[in-house]
């Protein structure tokens, strides 16, 4: 039985300013897509005064965005003579080659177990179990185990059998959502200053989103899961924990939002300005003008459509 922790909650990805509510047509082109979980705070606005100068950012907070994920509920041993124990937690993807709803476990490459079948054994060779819900109760109570060759020159993958397991799967969801779907949202306020920094001089505001994808490639030497041998001959899925993808804060391609204008204020000692709903107060010190944002994140700003299946990203409704 799949297990939703508060995380997991629905939300793919129209990008743009926020309507009221997602248009018949986009609807229809997100169906095939999944559900995805709340955004995640990743990066918060930090509350420092900024000194003000043409062309510098002033608020800038990261969320990440994903489709659901599902890990496995308890530890589940393979049946067969590949001898296979896949801990709790391990993660679970989609089996895009199948039909949509069955979930597989990591590949395993040899040696697993005493396979007597030399097809399976080649330097590319590999078994990938996956589970299937049969009767759509939440529950995986049927196994199939795919083996193929990733290093032909046409990648091979083959039904081999498929199994009833003796008590139904049950998942948990992932709070950090499907990890070859992670993307970044960017949000920023860059401040634009027209003439010199002086008492009554234009400052504008201009917000702008970005998105990154770094989440789909791993860092340069980060541990990678394994297999390790058993006590009783099995191969156990090792879950080696890596270390938090990096998140630059550059983003890629900043674009604004139609419902998002920009705001101009007046530099003057305790002059107000929202931009976005968040406001910013310019201060007069000993070395000069800064500008502070007043919060340390946006109100939301990435709303849900299609049933959880869209994203669309705007300002406030």
């Amino acid at each position: 039985m799949r297990q939703r922790l508060p995380l997991a909650f629905a939300v793919p990805l129209l990008i743009g300013a926020a309507q009221p509510a997602a248009a018949p047509e986009a609807c229809d082109d997100a169906r095939e897509n999944g559900i995805h979980i709340a955004p995640l705070p990743i990066v918060d606005i930090a509350r420092d005064p900024i000194p003000i100068a043409d062309h510098m950012p002033v608020a800038h907070e990261v969320v990440q965005i994903a489709t659901e994920g599902w890990l496995l509920g308890s530890a589940l041993r393979v049946p067969g003579p590949e001898r296979l124990v896949y801990p709790a937690g391990t993660p679970l993807d989609p089996d895009h080659g199948r039909a949509p709803g069955e979930l597989c476990l990591p590949l395993a490459r040899p040696p697993f177990g005493l396979i007597p079948d030399p097809e399976r054994r080649g330097p590319g060779a590999y078994v990938q179990p996956c589970l299937a819900d049969m009767d759509g109760d939440g529950a995986y109570e049927r196994i199939d185990i795919f083996a193929g060759d990733s290093a032909m020159h046409v990648p091979t993958r083959r039904l081999i059998r498929s199994e009833t397991l003796a008590v139904p799967q049950s998942l948990v969801a992932d709070p950090l959502g499907l990890a070859a779907s992670r993307r970044y949202v960017h949000r920023e306020v860059t401040a634009y200053v027209d003439g010199p920094v002086a008492a009554g001089t234009i400052v504008r505001l201009r917000i702008a989103h970005a998105f990154q994808d770094q989440d789909r490639y791993d860092p340069a030497g980060a541990p990678t899961s394994s297999f390790v041998a058993g006590a009783d001959g099995t191969s156990v899925y090792r879950l080696v924990p890596g270390p938090p993808h990096p998140v630059s804060m550059t983003g890629n391609g900043y674009y604004g939002a139609a419902n998002a204008p920009d705001a101009t204020i007046v530099i003057a000692d305790g002059a107000e300005v929202m931009v976005g709903g968040l406001k910013f107060r310019i201060d007069h010190y000993g070395h000069g003008w800064t500008i502070e944002p007043q919060a340390t994140r946006f109100p939301p700003w990435v709303h849900y459509g299609c049933d959880g299946r869209s994203v669309e990203l705007g300002g406030l409704r």
